[in-house]
């Protein structure tokens, strides 16, 4: 009985690349957090969860716009402006040794850049998951290499299918995380104080900068 709650605690780190997998034309962004947990919830026991949506957050064709990014954040999701999604997983990773599970959240092309790095995690003793938009276009090697031993698999629309209203329906399903949120840029090495903070530093000279220096490289 004592391993099972053990395990029942065990953290979880949802890391969604928003860059590569988008909110759903349509969908309602404060639907996404509370969605995501009533998923994992039906499938696997409690335990603290962090969402987390990271990617390019601004100069980006899928970036989303102020809006969507408040409506993240109230349900409890996390923002990380990032080019990358390594450098913070580490960081997690290293204020979270195993057992831990990692959901995430990618399209094809950047979790083949993860593969090696998700393995390694596994062998480790982290137990990974995944959700994508589609599978097809991965390189069939990778399906039979590490993700053969992924745990589960999501289609991102399945995680985001539910009967749940529209946050105006029903306020109280944007806080389903139970967690506070935290706001970074990666990029400029920023940490911000509030969602105002970070927006406003998001529209920044400094920031539109940093990221034109960037892109200069991509």
């Amino acid at each position: 009985m004592q391993g099972v709650e053990e395990e029942e605690e065990e953290k979880t780190l949802v890391w969604w690349d928003i860059s590569s997998c988008p909110i759903p034309t349509g969908y309602d962004p404060c639907l996404v957090g509370p969605r995501i947990v009533s998923a994992w919830r039906s499938y696997r026991m409690s335990g603290p969860i962090t969402i987390t949506a990271i990617g390019r957050l601004t100069h980006h064709p899928n970036a989303p716009d102020n809006d969507v990014l408040r409506k993240l954040s109230s349900s409890g999701i996390s923002l990380i402006h990032a080019n990358e999604l390594q450098s913070d997983l580490f960081d997690w990773v290293e204020l979270n040794p195993p057992p831990a599970n990692i959901l995430l959240i990618s399209g094809p092309k950047e979790l083949e850049s993860l593969a090696r790095t998700l393995y390694r995690l596994d062998s480790e003793g982290y137990t990974i998951f995944l959700a994508y938009p589609q599978r097809e276009p991965a390189p069939a090697w990778l399906w039979k290499s590490f993700l053969s031993g992924v745990y589960k698999e999501w289609l991102w629309t399945s995680l985001l299918t539910d009967e749940m209203g529209s946050c105006s329906e029903d306020e109280d399903k944007c806080s389903q995380t139970g967690e506070s949120p935290t706001w970074s840029c990666t990029l400029c090495a920023f940490s911000a104080q509030s969602f105002e903070d970070f927006t406003t530093h998001l529209k920044s000279k400094q920031h539109a900068h940093a990221v034109s220096i960037i892109y200069q490289y991509i």
